[in-house]
C-alpha cells in the first residue's frame, strides 16, 4: 500500500505570503529544492508524494508539477487537517485534538482532527490534501482516478513524435510571410500542407468553397433589397428576398463594405481602395464616383441634396455636396480607424465611430469634427439615427448606446449577449441589431426587452427590414430573411467563377471498419495581424496547432487503425470560423459517426513554468475531455491538462462543431491568451517554446490512437464508489457539483454536517451516480466544511465518507 508523505518546498515567487485558504502565488522559472526557507518572503509551500511526484499550488488553483527534491518533514496522516501558520504555539495548541508536528523559526506545521474556526483561520493555511480525500494525478480529486492501461504499442507511436519535424513545419508556415484569407500566400499554404500530408501516405482532399461575407444590406422599395460584399460582390432581390442576383460592375473587385440607399433611386457603396459608387436609378446602373483618398471607406452617408459623406481607415471622413463629383478631406484629429458614421434628418449633427472609443461629433452638416468622450472604453462599430433622430451607438462585448440630448450624454441599453454589434437598425420603436457568432437580436420596445434569433454559423453584419421582412447577411455569402416566425436561408449562390476559392484540407487514414465511426483532429492555417495583408507570421496562432497536426499524421499514417482518422486543416478562422463553418454544415458525411474533434489553436507559447494544456469542452464533449486528459496522465505525464468545462468558449474552431451536435474540444496553451504577440506581426518562430507543442502533440496521438486503435469511446471508470471532485469548489468553473460515482441503483446518499446535523439526502438513478449541488434541503448554500456522506438501500448501509467543500 502506498503511504502518503507531506513535505514542504520552497520556490522563488513574486509575491511575499499570504495566510489564506490557498497560498495566493506566481510562480517564476527559478526553482529551489530541498531546503527550508519557511518565513521568508518569496517562499510557498509544496505537498509532495512518495512516487517522485512533486507539485505546487498556483496563484489561479491550479496544481502543476514541480520537479526538484524535497525534504520529507513528517508522515502524512489521512485522517487529520494539517494548517501552516506563524501563530504563536500557545495560540495553536491549546486543543486537545490540535498536535504541533513540524516548527522551523517562528514557523509551525500542526495536525488536527477538527476544521479551524473561521474566527481564527486567517492566521492559518489549510493545506491539502483533505481528509479521506483521494488523489487524482494532479493532487486534487476533479475526476474519475486513472483505470486505463498503458497500451505498449501506442506508447510507442507517442515515442515516435519528433520535435524538429514540428519545428520545421512551423518555420515552413511562418516563412509564407503572411496566410491571411484571402491573400496568394495563405492559398501557397494550403497548397504545402496538401503535399505535406501526401508524402506521409495520407489521403487527402481540398475542399474549396466562396467566403466572401456580406458586409452591408440597404432597401431602396418593398421587397427589393441590395446586399454588398468581399471581392466586389453587389447581390439584389426583387421578390422580398426569396432569390438573389449577382450584379457585376465593370472594373470592381475591392472589398465592397456599405451600401447605403437614400430613397428608391438615389444610392452610395463605398468599400476598400477608396472605392465610392452612385445609383441614381434604383441600382439599374452604378457609377463610378471614388476620391483620391486612397483608403479603406467602412461607412457612408448620404441625402437627396447631393451631399455624401464616407468614413475609414486611418481616421479618413471625406464629404462632396455634389453627388460625389468632387471630395473634401475632413481634418478628424485621430488615426483610428473609423468604422461608421451617420446624420440626423436634418444633417446637422453628425457621429463618426472607431476603434479606440472613438466618436467624433459634427454640428456642421460634416465641416468640421471633433471628438467626444465615449460611454465606454471599446471599439464602435455602428451607429444610426431613429425615427426620433437619437443616435444609436453599438460595439464589441454587446456595447449598446443612444442619447436622447443630441450625444451630450449616452444612456446605456442592455443586451442579452455580449457579442460585437456590427449593425443597428431602427423603425418605429422596434431595433435589430446583428453581429459576431450567429444570432440576431430583436426589440419591439426600443430595447427595453429583447428577443434572440438563432442563426446557423457565422457573424452576421449587415441587416435591413421594410414591413414585417427582416434581412441579415454575414459569412459564406449567407442571407437570412425573418419574418416573425419563420426564418429562410438563402447562402451558398454565389457564382464562385467570380470570386476567390478558399480551401479546407481534409487528410483521411481510413480504417479497418470503413469511414464510420472516425475521430478527428482540426487546426486552422490561416492567420492575422495589425496588417494582415503584408505581415501576419502566425507562429503561435496557429502554425503551432497545424504542425502538430501534421506531425500527428505523419507518425499514424503508416498504421492500420480499426477506426478512420481525420485531419482537417482549416482556413478562414480569423475572419469568423468560415471554415469550419462550412465544413461542419456542408461537408460533415451525413452517413459517417464522427466521435469527435480535437481542435488545437496556439499550443507554443509558455509564460510561466512549468505551463501546462488548457481543454476546454461542453456538456456534449466532455467524454472526450477526460479522454485526452487521461491519456495524457498514462502516456505523457510531465505535461499537466487542465479541463475548463466552459460553453461560452466560442472563440476557436471546435465551437462549429458544438453548433452541430459534434462532441469537439479546444486545446490551448492559455485562455484567457497571454501570448501578447497574438494576432500581431511580432508572433514569430522566436517567440515560441517548441517543447510545449511537442508534449502537446504527444497527448494528441495518444487520444487519437486509444480512439481509433482500442476503439475507447469514454474513459473506463472504476467500479468503486468514488466521489469527486473532493474538495467541491463552486468558485471553480468546471466544479459544477460533487458526483458520487457507482452507486447502485434504488439507492440513497444521505449528507450531514460535521456536526451530525442533517442536510440532504440525494436519490440514485438509473445512472449509477448521484449528484448534489452544494446545497442543502431549503436550497441554501451549505458553508465551507467537511461533510459526512452515508450510502444505503434502505436501512442497509453500504459507504460512508466525507467531502469537504470550500467557498
Amino acid at each position: 500500500m502506498m503511504r502518503d508523505y507531506l513535505l514542504i518546498a520552497s520556490i522563488v515567487i513574486s509575491t511575499s505570503f499570504c495566510y489564506c485558504m490557498y497560498p495566493v502565488v506566481s510562480v517564476s522559472e527559478d526553482v529551489y529544492g530541498n531546503i527550508l526557507r519557511l518565513g521568508e518572503a518569496d517562499d510557498t509551500y509544496v505537498l509532495a508524494r512518495v512516487d517522485g511526484s512533486y507539485w505546487i499550488l498556483t496563484s489561479d488553483d491550479k496544481i502543476e508539477r514541480l520537479l526538484v527534491g524535497c525534504e520529507q518533514i513528517f508522515e502524512y496522516d489521512p485522517e487529520m487537517f494539517y494548517y501552516l501558520t506563524d501563530a504563536q504555539s500557545d495560540e495553536i495548541v491549546g486543543d486537545a485534538r490540535s498536535q504541533l508536528v513540524y516548527k522551523r523559526g517562528n514557523i509551525n506545521v500542526i495536525k488536527t482532527k477538527i476544521l479551524i474556526d473561521s474566527a481564527v483561520s486567517e492566521i492559518f493555511t489549510l493545506l491539502v490534501p483533505y481528509p479521506l480525500s483521494k488523489w487524482g494525478y494532479s493532487g486534487v480529486q476533479d475526476n474519475l482516478p486513472k483505470q486505463m492501461k498503458k497500451n505498449d504499442d501506442i506508447q510507442e507511436l507517442v515515442n515516435n513524435v519528433n520535435k524538429s519535424e514540428i519545428e520545421n513545419t512551423i518555420q515552413d508556415l511562418v516563412a509564407f510571410t503572411t496566410r491571411y484569407d484571402w491573400t496568394v500566400n495563405c492559398h501557397q499554404a494550403g497548397e504545402y500542407l496538401y503535399n505535406k500530408l501526401i508524402s506521409y501516405g495520407v489521403m487527402v482532399d481540398s475542399i474549396s468553397y466562396i467566403a466572401v461575407s456580406i458586409n452591408s444590406m440597404s432597401t431602396p422599395a418593398t421587397n427589393k433589397m441590395f446586399a454588398v460584399g468581399d471581392s466586389g460582390l453587389v447581390l439584389h432581390t426583387e421578390d422580398g428576398g426569396h432569390s438573389w442576383d449577382e450584379i457585376e460592375i465593370e472594373g470592381v473587385s475591392s472589398d465592397l463594405n456599405e451600401i447605403f440607399f437614400v430613397n428608391s433611386s438615389l444610392g452610395w457603396i463605398c468599400g476598400r481602395n477608396g472605392t465610392v459608387l452612385l445609383t441614381d436609378n434604383g441600382g439599374q446602373n452604378w457609377l463610378d464616383r471614388s476620391s483620391d483618398v486612397d483608403a479603406i471607406l467602412e461607412g457612408i452617408w448620404g441625402n437627396s441634396t447631393g451631399f455624401v459623406c464616407a468614413c475609414g481607415s486611418p481616421g479618413v471622413i471625406i464629404r462632396s455636396g455634389d453627388f460625389g463629383n468632387s471630395w473634401l478631406t475632413c481634418e478628424t484629429g485621430t488615426t483610428s480607424y473609423l468604422w461608421d458614421v451617420a446624420f440626423s434628418t436634418d444633417r446637422e449633427m453628425g457621429i463618426a465611430v472607431g476603434s479606440d472609443a472613438t466618436i467624433l461629433k459634427s454640428v456642421d452638416g460634416g465641416a468640421t469634427w471633433s471628438e467626444i468622450p465615449a460611454p465606454a472604453q471599446v471599439r464602435y462599430y455602428t451607429i444610426t439615427f431613429d425615427y426620433l433622430d437619437r443616435p444609436w451607438i453599438g460595439g464589441e462585448d454587446g456595447t449598446l448606446f443612444y442619447s436622447d440630448d443630441g450625444a451630450s450624454t449616452w444612456k446605456e441599453v442592455e443586451i442579452p449577449t455580449d457579442m460585437a454589434v456590427r449593425d443597428i437598425v431602427t423603425s418605429s420603436g422596434r431595433v435589430f441589431l446583428t453581429g459576431d457568432f450567429s444570432a440576431i437580436l430583436k426589440s419591439v420596445d426600443n430595447g427595453l426587452s429583447w428577443e434572440v434569433i438563432d442563426l446557423p454559423y457565422g457573424f452576421q453584419s449587415a441587416c435591413g427590414f421594410v414591413g414585417d421582412k427582416v434581412w441579415t447577411g454575414g459569412a459564406l455569402g449567407s442571407i437570412y430573411l425573418y419574418t416573425d416566425d419563420f426564418v429562410y436561408w438563402q447562402g451558398n449562390n454565389i457564382d464562385p467563377t467570380d470570386h476567390h476559392s478558399w480551401e479546407n484540407i481534409i487528410g483521411i487514414i481510413e480504417g479497418e471498419l470503413g469511414r464510420s465511426p472516425y475521430i478527428m483532429m482540426s487546426a486552422h492555417y490561416d492567420s492575422t495581424s495589425e496588417i494582415p495583408y503584408e505581415y501576419a507570421p502566425g507562429a503561435d496562432d496557429n502554425a503551432s496547432g497545424v504542425a502538430s497536426v501534421v506531425e500527428c499524421a505523419r507518425v499514424l499514417a503508416e498504421t492500420t487503425p480499426k477506426r478512420t482518422i481525420k485531419f482537417l486543416l482549416l482556413s478562414g478562422e480569423e475572419l469568423g470560423l468560415l471554415g469550419s463553418a462550412r465544413y461542419a454544415i456542408f461537408n460533415m458525411p451525413p452517413d459517417e459517426e464522427c466521435l469527435g474533434v480535437i481542435n488545437y489553436d496556439m499550443v507554443a507559447f509558455v509564460d510561466v513554468e512549468p505551463e501546462d494544456l488548457d481543454v476546454f469542452y461542453n456538456d456534449n464533449s466532455e467524454e472526450l475531455a477526460e479522454l485526452l486528459n487521461m491519456c495524457g496522465q498514462v502516456y505523457y505525464s510531465d505535461l499537466p491538462v487542465s479541463l475548463n468545462h466552459d460553453p461560452d468558449m466560442i472563440y476557436s474552431d471546435h465551437s462549429s462543431f458544438w453548433n452541430v451536435g459534434i462532441p469537439a474540444i479546444l486545446g490551448i496553451d492559455d485562455y484567457p491568451v497571454s501570448n501578447p504577440n497574438a494576432n500581431r506581426s511580432t508572433d514569430t518562430y522566436d517567440k515560441l517554446d517548441t517543447r510545449l507543442a511537442h508534449y502537446c502533440t504527444k497527448v494528441a496521438v495518444a487520444t487519437l490512437a486509444e480512439s481509433a486503435f482500442v476503439g475507447r469511446d469514454i474513459p473506463n471508470t472504476t467500479s468503486e464508489l468514488y466521489v469527486y471532485p473532493n474538495p467541491f469548489k463552486p468558485s471553480n468553473p468546471s466544479h459544477r457539483y460533487i458526483v458520487f460515482e457507482n452507486i447502485p441503483s434504488g439507492c440513497v446518499v444521505d449528507v450531514y454536517a460535521i456536526t451530525g446535523d442533517y442536510i440532504t439526502t440525494i436519490e440514485v438513478g438509473d445512472t449509477a451516480r448521484a449528484i448534489w449541488d452544494g446545497r442543502t434541503d431549503m436550497g441554501d448554500d451549505c458553508s465551507s466544511g467537511v461533510y459526512l456522506y452515508i450510502v444505503r438501500s434502505g436501512e442497509n448501509v453500504l459507504s460512508k465518507g466525507k467531502v469537504a467543500i470550500i467557498r
